[in-house]
């Protein structure tokens, strides 16, 4: 059987401007504009930038 190398996300870090920068196990390093997302549906509160970086958290190798 083929088996892939799925990277876990180790940290996340919540930046200005509701940027994410996701720290992988493999070194990787990326950064998402969460912005579209924010203050739509479930995501509305996240529109406040002091909620969206203290509700950021890394749970079972992803970004939630």
């Amino acid at each position: 059987m083929y088996e892939t190398y799925i990277p876990s996300v180790v940290q996340a870090v919540a930046r200005e401007g509701h940027l994410v920068y996701c720290y992988f196990d493999d070194g990787r390093i990326t950064c998402k504009d969460m912005a579209p997302l924010i203050g739509k549906g479930v995501f509305a509160p996240l529109a406040d930038p002091a909620v969206f970086a203290s509700a950021l958290t890394v749970m079972h190798g992803t970004v939630s």
